[in-house]
């Protein structure tokens, strides 16, 4: 590890700022019962290492994945590891946005679990683009 960090308290800061953008006053209380009961976890299930491996586009949304029965979110330990820069000295400082970004959407998949893939990203976009963050910025 870099910076003294472990990859457990990474994951549960990264998905604590991704419970930020959510307005729980817009949830019905079966919702709100739903997200209190999310578990999180680090990931290396084969799908999970298959994510990094691919060069299209979309094989990042696989590093993410939700069991909306059971109210369970695996983010993958391996991209968890490059973004943070774990064992590389490099960081990528976007990497924190995007798994922001993937925890929300997970997020959502358990809060509605009737939203097809495309409901799931505009509602991901929708809160996301809620906050305003030049006001949050220079304020």
């Amino acid at each position: 590890m870099t910076s003294g960090i472990s990859q457990r308290k990474l994951l549960s800061l990264v998905f604590e700022a991704a419970q930020c953008f959510i307005p729980t006053n817009e949830l019905s209380d079966e919702q709100k019962e739903r997200l209190d009961n999310i578990q999180v976890r680090l990931c290396s299930c084969r799908r999970c290492r298959r994510a990094l491996e691919t060069k299209m586009p979309e094989g990042w949304a696989w590093v993410g994945h939700a069991q909306k029965e059971t109210y369970k979110v695996g983010i993958s330990r391996d991209a968890l590891k490059l973004l943070a820069g774990i064992g590389t000295q490099e960081i990528f400082p976007t990497g924190f946005l995007e798994f922001i970004d993937i925890s929300l959407h997970e997020i959502v998949h358990i809060l509605f679990p009737e939203y097809s893939e495309e409901e799931t990203t505009k509602k991901t976009f929708q809160w996301l683009n809620s906050l305003d963050w030049k006001a949050l910025m220079f304020s």
